[in-house]
């Protein structure tokens, strides 16, 4: 049915309704003419071909530990309508309580997109929620979109929903590596760091408590310290390499057998066939402390006993320190069966590490061509260093100079310092190791700085032989590039070249002469 809005424009229309999702054609027929002209008319059929728009209807979505499981109660619920629909309606949509707790608690949806905007199409409602509950999901009465057409799937609202038991978590506030400040303990007692660990439904799990035959085996938390420089160098770049990445079944130590698999592949033309290719294995599954006998079992701290949760109850989120009572660098490691059985396929236990520096000394290093500086501070009172014993290593912990700080904390290098190492085993004798295809490098041609300091005992308090260091790849936000600085890391020094000609106005056939100055930046000019 025709309607006319201007002079020159006329709006077509069905007279019912079209099936939703439904493809339709317009077709123009010859002889259409303009009401003002009617010899002028079309002499072409036309055709213009579109698909309805769907129903308004909402679609409800939870995170889930698999299909069909109840939702998780630390993750959104969200709701999603297909069209448009009022703000002002949407903020109208409650989820409520229907057992434990308060039955008919109401929470309100938060609607989703610009504050001012009239028309919204989602909303989610804040987490978490209470475990194991169930709740539903209650719509305003004759719920519309924009354009005033009522929901399509209305009749399953109140929609009811159930949360499950939150998931387990076990997850360290810096990973793969951070650093703790050496904190003074009381009178008489070492200096310790509390390295933070965030737990929730594994903490029985922890014990390192060897069960009785048949039973589930028992996680623990496994730590190890390591002072040399070689050490903590390689161990820096081992758990880096094992930090949410995969490796080989090779590289993971697995025998012969184990190294390939065989998957099915559809090609192109539909046909299934197999393909044997490199079996990757996460390295969450596999352990770096378990089976070394120089690492600690930490164990878990204690609730005090009002805190505690009731007999045989899983101990509920929380946050607890682990004591690391000696400075240095230390690797520690969570191995948790009840975190993999609930993010493993198939259940098998699942590691968490990471690497932390315990310490109250700052070190800091510039790096130069011809001569570099390390200074040593206080990490509580930021003050210098005097006395601290200096080492400068390669990226595989070979020493390059040796010093002490002055009494500005301050120690000066003059020599030029090159990270790579100079030999490398299957490198020919005269050619420089390329530190970026050594594996036992964890950074990119990366100086590597020890700082260590010895604090006798006084009044009381014992001796500390602290011990920190510092990588010269450790620059996220000091880029030379951010200042405008060459970024040349090069011991050869800089060569500048200009020419000075007799004259620079000349003639067609008139000879020039020139002279060329090649010069050398060193420390004490060119």
């Amino acid at each position: 049915m025709p309607r006319r809005l201007w002079p020159r424009t006329v709006v077509l229309g069905c007279d019912r309704p079209l099936p939703v999702g439904a493809a339709v054609r317009l077709v123009v027929l010859p002889g259409v003419a303009l009401a003002a002209r009617p010899a002028v008319a079309s002499r072409s059929e036309q055709s213009f071909v579109w698909t309805v728009r769907p129903a308004f209807t909402a679609e409800f979505s939870c995170e889930r530990e698999r299909a069909g499981a109840p939702c998780w109660p630390v993750r959104p619920l969200t709701l999603a309508f297909s069209a448009p629909a009022a703000r002002a309606d949407l903020q109208q949509v409650r989820l409520r309580r229907l057992d434990g707790g308060t039955p008919g608690e109401s929470i309100t949806a938060i609607v989703e997109g610009e504050a001012g905007d009239p028309e919204a199409r989602f909303l989610r409602f804040p987490v978490p929620l209470a475990e194991n509950a169930r709740y539903a999901i209650e719509l305003p009465a004759g719920l519309r979109d924009t354009t005033g057409r009522p929901l399509a799937n209305a009749a399953s609202f109140p929609l009811s929903v159930g949360t499950a038991s939150a998931p387990p978590i076990a997850k360290f506030a810096a990973a793969p590596f951070g650093v703790i400040e050496l904190e003074a303990a009381g009178r008489g007692a070492s200096p310790r760091g509390v390295l933070p660990l965030t737990l929730r439904h594994v903490q029985p799990d922890l014990a390192a408590v060897a069960g009785a035959p048949g039973a589930a085996p028992s996680g623990a938390i496994r730590v190890r310290r390591f002072d040399t420089a070689a050490d903590i160098l390689a161990w820096l770049g081992r758990v880096e390499r094992y930090h949410e990445n995969s490796v080989t079944a090779r590289e993971a130590g697995l025998p012969e057998p184990q190294w390939h698999e065989t998957i099915e592949v559809t090609d192109h033309e539909g046909r299934v066939r197999p393909v044997r290719r490199e079996r990757r294995i996460a390295t969450r599954e596999l352990p770096l402390l378990r089976d070394d006998p120089a690492a600690a079992v930490l164990p878990l701290p204690a609730l005090p006993a009002r805190d505690g949760p009731p007999a045989g109850a899983p101990r509920p989120f929380e946050v607890v320190g682990l004591p690391l009572a000696a400075p240095g660098y230390h690797v520690v490691e969570v191995e948790s069966p009840r975190l993999g059985a609930a993010l493993l396929e198939p259940a098998a236990p699942m590691f968490v590490r990471t690497g932390v520096l315990v310490t109250n000394l700052g070190v800091h290093l510039k790096h130069g061509r011809e001569s570099s500086a390390v200074w040593v501070t206080t990490l509580d009172r930021g003050r210098p260093v005097a006395g601290a014993e200096v080492s400068v290593h390669d990226c595989r912990g070979g020493t390059l100079w040796t010093g002490r700080t002055d009494v500005q904390g301050v120690a000066r290098i003059a020599q030029p310092l090159d990270p790579r190492p100079a030999v490398r085993p299957g490198v020919p004798a005269g050619r420089r190791a390329d530190a970026r295809v050594d594996p036992a490098c964890p950074s990119d041609e990366a100086l590597f700085v020890m700082a260590r300091h010895a604090t006798p005992a006084r009044g009381g308090a014992p001796a500390v032989n602290d011990v920190a260091f510092v990588l010269g790849s450790w620059q996220r936000g000091i880029e030379p590039w951010r200042f405008d600085l060459p970024q040349r890391r090069e011991a050869e020094p800089d060569r500048v070249a200009h020419t000075v000609f007799d004259r620079t106005l000349l003639r067609a056939g008139e000879t020039v002469s020139m002279k060329h100055f090649l010069r050398v930046e060193t420390a004490r000019g060119l």
